[in-house]
């Protein structure tokens, strides 16, 4: 059994509602309001985000002596950046991406039942189908745009190349802009970050870089762990960049999917996809989530639709996609080029996984699917599984004891679900003691 030390310190949207959804809101400007998440944290200035990384490398420090390089350590994003930053960037991916779609439906129509995935543009389609769209481009410039978006290279933009980082370096405002048919004003595509915003963007790509660089060089892989629906579009982009980066030998970088929101399994197939095109390792971590609460209350006062999945049982399906999802890749990709962390306290969603591996022909012993669960809770769940062969890890708390303690009180809140299941602990407890007295077993051997 593993340690994963945890610092302590939707369908596509509607164009109209997409802004809605990644524009600031006082209202909610509190985030760890109605959330039992086990750590929120707050912007103070560039300088605490710094430090912010400096206990993070320390944790990667604590997980590399004791787990001999066989640990996790979760970090948070908005623990090393300007959370508004992260939600303009996310309103830039989702717009762009909107924008990627209206290019493909220039001539085409109706792109529903069409995985833009699949599809791409050359140099000319790109040009003509820009032109469709009112935004006049010359031949030089259309080359040069061209060019920085076909990442990879390979005379055609796909939607990988589309959702790549190096987007931000350069204005693409510039170009994507139209006129307006009432006020004949050009008007952005896309928005656009300010001068601060990409400096600060900058920065938070620089403390991802300095953390993923050292957990690798101390063999210590690395948890990205989700936060609300409104940030992971930014989230999940820079996790991506630093897999692509990082985890070409092995899963050193892990993004989270939170499987209660409705297009988690999507979002999922596109980054195992990206994964396979690029050649780098694919890490992740399935969770059902956190923030259900402010997530609906959000998206009610704001007036965009609901991210989440409507009920338990649609949450719960949509976990088992997931899980169908990777168990899929795994075989029909190269032995250990996707590694994913099951993190439920669920029993018959941990049967569910343990069925499926067996029926995928997936031993224990390969360690390609490990199971997680938080410190001291469903540890009758988590050393049974660990005394069958299975890799296990319990998430411990790392930090000073007056940010711990609430941790671990909110950790509990989260999983109240799990609390309600103490009586058959102490049951199963209570039993182990009496074996160990009856046959003279008083002290674990391992």
């Amino acid at each position: 059994m593993g340690g994963l030390a945890e610092v302590v310190r939707g369908p596509v949207v509607r164009p109209a509602a997409a802004t809605k959804q990644y524009q600031t809101s006082l209202q909610f400007a509190n985030r760890s309001q109605n959330v039992v998440a086990a750590r929120t944290y707050f912007y103070e200035s560039e300088y605490q985000c710094d430090r912010n990384m400096e206990v993070f490398l320390q944790c990667l420090d604590y997980v590399s002596g004791s787990t001999e390089k066989e640990g996790f350590a979760a970090i948070k994003v908005t623990a090393l950046g300007r959370p508004q930053l992260l939600l303009q960037m996310s309103d830039f991916l989702v717009q762009m991406k909107r924008l990627f779609n209206l290019l493909l439906a220039a001539d085409d129509g109706n792109l529903q039942n069409q995985t833009t995935q699949l599809r791409s543009l050359d140099v000319n389609n790109f040009r003509q189908r820009l032109e469709r769209l009112g935004v006049k481009i010359s031949y030089d410039d259309n080359l040069k745009w061209f060019t920085l978006l076909d990442v990879s290279g390979d005379g055609v933009v796909d939607l990988l190349d589309w959702n790549h980082l190096k987007s931000f370096e350069h204005d693409l405002a510039a170009i994507f802009t139209v006129k307006n048919r009432e006020t004949g004003k050009l008007e952005q595509l896309v928005p656009t970050l300010t001068p601060d915003g990409l400096e600060q963007m900058r920065n938070m790509l620089r403390r991802m870089d300095t953390i993923a660089t050292y957990a690798k060089s101390v063999g210590v892989r690395v948890m990205v762990d989700a936060e609300q629906s409104y940030f992971q579009p930014a989230i999940r982009r820079l996790t991506m960049e630093m897999m692509r980066l990082f985890n070409k030998d092995g899963a050193v970088m892990f993004n989270t999917y939170q499987c209660y929101l409705k297009d988690a399994y999507d979002l999922l197939q596109q980054d195992l996809n990206h994964s396979e095109v690029e050649g780098f390792h694919f890490g992740a971590k399935l969770v059902r989530g956190a923030y259900i609460d402010q997530e609906r209350a959000r998206s009610r006062a704001l007036d965009y639709e609901d991210p989440i999945c409507p009920t338990y049982d649609s949450t719960t399906k949509m976990y088992q996609s997931c899980v169908l999802g990777v168990l899929d890749a795994i075989k029909q990709r190269p032995l250990g080029h996707v590694s994913v962390m099951m993190a439920t306290h669920n029993e018959d969603m941990v049967r569910f996984v343990l069925e499926k591996m067996y029926g995928y022909g997936i031993a224990p012993e390969q360690r390609l699917i490990c199971f997680g669960q938080l410190l001291g809770m469903c540890d009758h769940v988590s050393f049974t599984l660990g005394q069958r062969g299975y890799s296990v890890y319990k998430y411990v708390p790392y930090g000073p004891v007056e940010d711990v303690l609430p941790y671990l009180s909110r950790r509990a809140l989260e999983n109240g679900s799990v609390i309600s299941k103490a009586t058959l602990e102490r049951q199963t407890m209570w039993s182990e003691l009496k074996r160990r007295l009856k046959q003279g077993e008083f002290f674990y051997k391992p």
